[in-house]
C-alpha cells in the first residue's frame, strides 16, 4: 500500500520536475537568443 503510494508519487513529482525543466530550458533559449538585442538600446 505504501510503496505503492510512494510509486506513483515519485513518477508524479518526476513529470512536474521534467516538465519545468523543459520550460526552463525554452525560457534560457530565449533569454540566450535576445541576450544581443537587450542591451543594444538603438544606439
Amino acid at each position: 500500500g505504501l510503496e505503492l503510494a510512494n510509486t506513483a508519487l515519485c513518477q508524479y513529482f518526476q513529470g512536474t520536475y521534467l516538465d519545468l525543466k523543459r520550460k526552463i530550458q525554452i525560457v534560457n533559449r530565449l533569454v540566450d537568443l535576445y541576450k544581443p538585442y537587450l542591451f543594444f538600446k538603438g544606439a
